[in-house]
């Protein structure tokens, strides 16, 4: 619903979703990672941040997380930050976005 509801630009009830979810499973990645996705789209770029790096600890071989993270880097202006996540994705399976974010960074 959280996935949804987002899609659907309906922002809050994204959140509310993700929130319930990891209430009945806090230990849930995908579930982390859609709450810093809704995250991302409505700015609150350091909560984002926070959550894809708690992600990131318990699994490292996220590469959508790892892609979310260097943009978020980039778009707040913190380009040296951004190599790092979007070279390991890129090492991990190359790709045109994880390239153009490179290119970027």
């Amino acid at each position: 619903m959280g996935y949804a509801a987002r899609l659907a630009g309906k922002a809050q009830l994204s959140l509310d979703a993700y929130d319930h979810g990891l209430r009945v499973n806090p230990s849930s990645l995908e579930g982390m990672s859609g709450l810093a996705q809704t995250y991302n789209l409505i700015g609150r770029k350091d909560e984002a941040t926070s959550l894809l790096n708690k992600i990131l600890a318990t699994d490292p071989k996220r590469i959508g997380d790892l892609l979310l993270l260097g943009e978020i880097f980039l778009q707040t202006g913190q380009y040296d930050q951004a190599l790092s996540p979007l070279d390991r994705a890129e090492r991990m399976q190359p790709g045109p976005r994880s390239e153009l974010l490179l290119a970027l960074a």
